[in-house]
């Protein structure tokens, strides 16, 4: 399953669909002087699913509702907070850093999944241009088989133009909530990252 990036340049404000076209979740982070931003991915309610009595949609573009899926507190200082599932936990302690890439902000996350299996983000970059160029989501054994890529966005100068997709494999779709979570989470590293990369 591939979700399209409405809005390439950033993860955390955008729409993310499927190749026909349907909304799948949607990411909205308002910016606040203050530093304290959150960041709401809602997951789109397939409409054949009625809605309860007293039941709101979160949002709803045309005909599409959304529901809340999760929230991530950014902070500066004290601990980003991650939310989903009933649950609260420190993004620091549910995405650990493994060790490895350039700098605080590129290192691989680990965590572990509903399956109760520890998976990684790698975040590749380009040591000569300080500049990530690819992430992806592999198993954390020896292995390290993908089960989800991100592929940045082609304008078609040297390649077919595309959008920007996240790729997920059919072993990691019983995850996808998830998948896409962490995903918001390590985008936003990546973005902040280059952009203190482009300062130096």
């Amino acid at each position: 399953m591939n979700l399209y990036l409405s809005t390439s340049d950033t993860a955390i404000n955008t729409l993310y669909t499927s190749s026909d076209g349907t909304v799948l979740y949607k990411t909205h982070t308002p910016t606040k002087l203050s530093g304290k931003t959150t960041t709401t991915i809602s997951r789109a309610v397939p409409s054949d699913i009625p809605m309860r009595e007293g039941e709101s949609a979160l949002e709803q573009i045309g005909e599409q509702r959304f529901a809340l899926l999760a929230q991530i507190d950014w902070r500066l200082i004290s601990p980003t907070i991650i939310r989903f599932g009933g649950k609260e936990v420190e993004a620091s302690s549910y995405l650990l850093k493994d060790g490895a890439g350039w700098g605080w902000y590129t290192k691989n996350r680990v965590f572990t999944g509903p399956d109760g299996k520890e998976y990684k983000w790698i975040l590749h970059n380009d040591s000569k241009a300080m500049k990530l160029i690819r992430k992806q989501l592999v198993t954390n054994d020896a292995s390290q088989r993908p089960i989800a890529v991100y592929h940045r966005k082609h304008h078609g100068y040297f390649h077919p133009k595309r959008e920007a997709f996240l790729e997920v494999l059919p072993q990691a779709e019983h995850m996808l909530d998830i998948v896409l979570i962490t995903y918001v989470f390590v985008e936003k590293i990546r973005k902040e990252n280059e952009e203190a990369a482009a300062t130096v």
